[in-house]
């Protein structure tokens, strides 16, 4: 079973391991960056604003990819995304907007590589974690 219920509705396992990662990274860059807590609150805003716009960007591109979708059912909007060039399109967009913010900001280079390099490592880290140890859990209960 790889999802789980509520109701009515069906929760998959992975979307609580995205959560679940991303408190753990939260609390570990709070950690590591004890000593800066105001670039550390900049930080995490303006890494905020990333992910948001880059979920915005990936879930409606696919009006710039397939335009007719707007005309011919648009209830779609809410269940399709921009797939493999929307998720690229929202991650390039992103990350230019995080970087020219970081440069227009005058962000500690150190400081910030530091924080982005304990971002991500953590984030990919304790997902795969999560999900590893939820495979495992379900093989031996098997």
């Amino acid at each position: 079973m790889k999802t789980i219920i509520l109701g009515p509705l069906l929760i998959p396992y992975k979307w609580i391991y995205f959560v679940l990662a991303g408190i753990t990274t939260y609390i570990t860059v709070k950690i590591t960056l004890k000593d800066h807590k105001a670039f550390f609150k900049v930080f995490m805003d303006e890494l905020t604003n990333s992910l948001f716009i880059w979920f915005l960007i990936y879930k409606l591109s696919i009006l710039i990819f397939r335009p007719s979708i707007l005309f011919e059912r648009p209830i779609e909007i809410i269940y399709f995304t921009g797939g493999s060039k929307g998720l690229l399109l929202g991650s390039i967009v992103s990350i230019f907007l995080f970087l020219r913010k970081a440069f227009k900001n005058k962000w500690n280079i150190p400081l910030t590589l530091q924080a982005a390099i304990y971002t991500i490592l953590t984030y990919v880290i304790s997902y795969w974690t999560y999900l590893t140890f939820h495979t495992l859990f379900t093989l031996f209960l098997q």
